[in-house]
């Protein structure tokens, strides 16, 4: 459906063309290159603004066309706002050959479109340019005007402070990377808007202290990567109506002190990585209600004082990684329950004194680390029962 346009997308074309026509003389403010590059704009100009009546005439293929000469158009717009990208997308040479743009069809018989855009750590220090010589640091709308677009990387543009409201009419965008953008401060509401958004990678964003509410109403939203947002303090309950989140990174969320409850609404929940929360203290009981939950990462969370009985109901899960909970005093009696616990790393758990004996009913415990447990002097004889046990490294030395 995303293929199909109408009358209105060629209208709004032409008088997209006739305003940038209209603008020229201020356009060539912020060409800060040579004379050929602003009659090669001036050109593009008069090329598309010819194109419109053919396009008219030409009926639904044309109104297709359009969409993909708006595309385009919107490109070279883009690249009049960063100067880092006159010299990588050459004025001269079609959009499709441009690097970092991939040009394809969303479906077998859609239009052309422009669908992936890469600019992972091209648009330098210095983003935007208005017309007046300011600088700005907002991404500008063009960008997302590719309505077909899918992909969308801006890993390391270290200088963005923040995106677009207009980034919501991005009805398939299935990827947003913004790993390293490390000024964003904030995400703009409408990203709930994006439907088919799947993968979210924020990891090292370390002044985004907070997520939109509306992030809940993605219903696609596979991986949230939230891991070295150190500012980020809370994640918004809303987050638990994405049914088909399977995959959680917070390691290294530092300020991070407690999750939402609605968190065990997340069915298709997978792999939770908390890693070096050094700030929880606690990990909700309603965990215990991710049954698909199979991968559970506390390793370096040193406030975490005990485990919520409820985890053994997590029938899924095969992997707790423990490592370095420094306060942990105990487990809890419950975790025998969990029959598809296959590795559980207790490593540098030095408060810990001593495990449940329904460790011993886990039938599928493969590994258990324990090395430097100084506090723990026994273990109980019912860890004899672990038929698959293979791996098995106790001792204060580490051995």
């Amino acid at each position: 459906m995303f293929g199909i346009a109408t009358k209105h997308t060629v209208a709004e074309l032409s008088t997209r063309v006739a305003e940038l026509s209209d603008s020229v003389a201020e356009l060539r403010l912020l060409v800060h290159g040579s004379n050929a590059e602003r009659i090669a704009l001036q050109g593009e100009v008069t090329k598309l603004r010819q194109q419109v009546p053919e396009l008219e005439a030409r009926g639904a293929q044309g109104v297709q066309d359009s969409s993909y000469a708006t595309d385009k158009l919107n490109l070279r717009l883009l690249r009049e706002r960063f100067p880092a990208l006159r010299e990588l997308w050459p004025v001269e040479r079609d959009e499709s050959s441009w690097e970092g743009v991939t040009v394809g069809k969303l479906f077998e018989n859609s239009p052309w479109r422009v669908l992936k855009i890469n600019l992972r750590g091209k648009l330098g220090n210095a983003l935007e340019f208005d017309v007046r010589g300011g600088q700005s640091t907002s991404l500008p709308a063009e960008l997302v005007k590719c309505a077909a677009l899918h992909t969308l990387n801006l890993e390391d543009c270290v200088a963005l402070t923040a995106l677009p409201a207009e980034l919501g009419q991005c009805a398939v965008l299935h990827t947003l990377n913004l790993e390293g953008c490390s000024a964003l401060t904030a995400l703009p509401a409408k990203l709930g808007q994006c439907a088919a958004l799947h993968t979210l990678n924020l990891h090292g964003c370390t002044a985004l202290t907070a997520l939109p509410a509306e992030l809940g109403q993605c219903a696609a939203l596979h991986t949230l990567n939230l891991e070295g947002c150190s500012a980020l303090t809370s994640l918004p309950a809303e987050l638990g109506q994405c049914a088909a989140l399977h995959t959680l990174f917070l390691h290294g969320c530092t300020a991070l002190t407690a999750l939402p409850a609605e968190l065990g609404q997340c069915a298709a929940l997978h792999t939770l990585n908390l890693g070096d929360c050094i700030a929880l203290t606690s990990l909700l009981a309603e965990l215990g209600q991710c049954a698909a939950l199979h991968t559970l990462d506390l390793h370096g969370c040193r406030a975490l004082t005990a485990l919520p009985a409820e985890l053994g109901q997590c029938a899924a899960l095969h992997t707790l990684k423990l490592e370095d909970c420094s306060a942990l005093t105990a487990l809890p009696a419950e975790l025998g329950q969990c029959a598809a616990l296959h590795t559980l790393n207790l490593k540098y758990c030095v408060a810990l004194t001593s495990l449940p004996a329904e460790l011993g009913q886990c039938a599928a415990l493969h590994t258990l680390n324990l090395a430097f447990c100084g506090a723990l002097t026994s273990l109980p004889a019912e860890l004899g029962q672990c038929a698959a046990l293979h791996t098995f490294n106790s001792g204060i030395t580490g051995r």
